[in-house]
């Protein structure tokens, strides 16, 4: 996961504005580098991105990583994935991650 967040610096390098980064993964067994690439990809982008982190599963050493990754990002959360089940709760995650408040 860590080669892909790294990646994320150049991927998003043509974007303009504010930017959502979905993470979707288990978070099982992930290598401390995670934090890292995270905090780089931040950096590179400062204010303009926001990270959210979808946990798949449920693995506790897993929650804390990805909400780690969420505070790296400072405007972002995590979300289990199993509590955006219903269309009424993705359609609110929908317009927490993708429409700003005017």
């Amino acid at each position: 996961m860590e080669v892909a967040i790294g990646q994320g610096i150049s991927d998003l390098k043509s974007l303009k504005g504010q930017t959502a980064a979905i993470i979707v993964s288990d978070w099982k067994d992930l290598d401390p580098e995670v934090i890292s690439s995270a905090m780089s990809l931040k950096t590179a982008y400062g204010d303009q991105l926001c990270i959210y982190p979808v946990i798949v599963g449920d693995d506790a050493p897993g929650k804390l990583a990805a909400d780690r990754v969420s505070q790296i990002g400072g405007c972002g959360f995590a979300s289990d994935l199993g509590t955006l089940g219903s269309g009424r709760k993705v359609a609110d995650y929908v317009e927490q991650v993708f429409l700003a408040k005017t």
